[in-house]
């Protein structure tokens, strides 16, 4: 985005999209997509290829708040659903190997995105309900798949 280092050549940012310009040069589809398979939860690899650098994704979040507080939470729900689906994978790949598990472990438990100080932000409670929504369902699914290919059944504790 080069232009946007040029004074007064910069666009709005949602005028950046062809979803809200015909105009626009990029496709947000197309940015989601590759947010998702960057799956970088701290934004700065995507922010550097997307957008150009740091501080131009961060202009893009500062000036058009629906792509901060909705699109961005999104698409981050997805990546860190991505990343304990794949973890959950390696631990039931590893499940076998008494060495292989912690690693697994700590990315699944999304202990590599520790929770800033003071009351959590509406943002952040509607997200975390969503990541904890999907592993839910990542889990159950995978516990589901594990024990049929082992033959095993699930037994119910009383």
């Amino acid at each position: 985005m080069t232009e946007a280092k040029q004074p007064g050549l910069r666009r709005p940012s949602k005028g950046l999209f062809q979803e809200f310009n015909a105009n626009g040069e990029y496709s947000l589809a197309k940015w989601k997509d590759e947010f998702i398979s960057i799956a970088d939860p701290t934004e700065y690899e995507a922010a550097l290829l997307l957008a150009g650098s740091w501080d131009e994704w961060q202009r893009i979040k500062r000036e058009w708040p629906e792509f901060r507080d909705s699109i961005l939470i999104d698409w981050l729900a997805e990546v860190e659903i991505k990343l304990r689906s794949e973890a959950v994978r390696q631990i039931c790949m590893q499940a076998t190997d008494p060495k292989g598990t912690a690693a697994a472990k700590w990315i699944a438990e999304g202990k590599y995105n520790p929770r800033k100080a003071g009351k959590p932000s509406k943002a952040e409670i509607e997200k975390q309900a969503k990541i904890q929504a999907r592993v839910d369902n990542e889990v159950d699914d995978d516990i589901a798949r594990v024990m049929n290919t082992q033959g095993l059944k699930l037994v119910e504790v009383k």
